[in-house]
């Protein structure tokens, strides 16, 4: 595979990552600014999150059934973890373009030169395109609209593969061991066996 699988518990984190830096104050006030209809910022906001959500749900299911190698499970996991990183460099974007629009307002309001000085220090994203070219040509919601659509569809493959929502009981059989384990009647038969032996034994002295 050309990714190693993080492991269901690391992806799951990973999941959760995308979820928190998508429901930031900063990301939601970038998106709504780019959001021309209430609806844009539904489908830019809330769809992504109804989407993650539905797969970190049956991430459990899909590591047990990777683990028994089912077929197509290990690169739905691959496909699923790609789009992960895609979408954190997405967001990377969004944060260098809202803090770079911050900047611009405070010295647009006359701020001291210690604000300008502070951005020039912060690190672009590798993949960073220019703000202009992100702002002016919708750049930024195609990108998101697209990673939104692979999400959807990689959402879609996990019906195929049957991936369902593990319960708390059902998480707690599958990581029973394997190994044999003292069977817990036999050694309460053992106590009561003694117990019986030793009544034996007590009437025993007492009719000598």
């Amino acid at each position: 595979m050309a990714l190693e699988f993080m492991g269901g518990a690391l992806l799951s984190a990973s999941l959760q990552a995308l979820f928190e830096r998508l429901s930031s104050g900063e990301v939601l006030a970038y998106l709504q600014g780019k959001s021309t209809r209430s609806c844009d910022f539904v489908e830019l906001v809330g769809k992504p999150k109804l989407v993650l959500n539905s797969m970190t749900a049956v991430l459990d299911d899909a590591e047990q059934k990777q683990i028994r190698n089912k077929p197509g499970v290990e690169a739905w996991l691959d496909e699923l973890q790609d789009a992960v990183y895609e979408a954190d460099d997405i967001l990377d974007e969004i944060e260098y373009d809202a803090l770079q629009l911050k900047v611009e307002a405070d010295q647009s309001r006359g701020s001291s030169s210690k604000v300008r000085n502070l951005f020039k220090k912060i690190e672009r994203p590798s993949n960073f395109f220019s703000r202009s070219h992100s702002s002016n040509s919708g750049d930024m919601k195609r990108k998101i609209k697209n990673i939104l659509a692979r999400f959807e569809d990689i959402a879609k493959q996990k019906d195929l593969l049957d991936l369902k929502k593990v319960t708390l009981r059902q998480k707690t059989s599958q990581r029973i061991p394997s190994t044999s384990l003292p069977d817990e009647t036999e050694v309460y038969g053992r106590d009561g066996n003694k117990d019986v032996v030793r009544k034996v034994l007590l009437s025993n002295d007492n009719l000598s």
